[in-house]
């Protein structure tokens, strides 16, 4: 295992908040020249709101939620089908 990623996993285990969430995804995305990310957890229930952990600004955040964007969102999409890893590319 890489030491960038050792370093995230033990980051990840010991966030108690999503502010350290965010920093841990952030430092991780910065180490692989990621710009953005954004982290979807999704209740089975269609009456509570997406939690969304991510660098976008919040106004992009707040646009995407109030639009309900992950309805249509082709990565989600296949996420909700299986828990399964999947390749996602311009091809899906």
């Amino acid at each position: 295992m890489s030491r960038a990623f050792q370093t995230y996993v033990e980051q990840l285990e010991c966030a108690s908040n999503v502010r350290q969430l965010r920093s841990a995804m952030a430092s991780i995305a910065g180490r692989y020249d990621l710009r953005s990310f954004a982290y979807f957890a999704m209740s089975r229930r269609p009456d509570q709101q997406i939690r969304l952990i991510t660098n976008y600004p919040p106004a992009w955040e707040a646009h995407y939620q109030a639009n309900h964007y992950e309805n249509a969102h082709p990565v989600i999409g296949c996420a909700r089908l299986s828990s399964d890893p999947f390749d996602w590319s311009a091809d899906l």
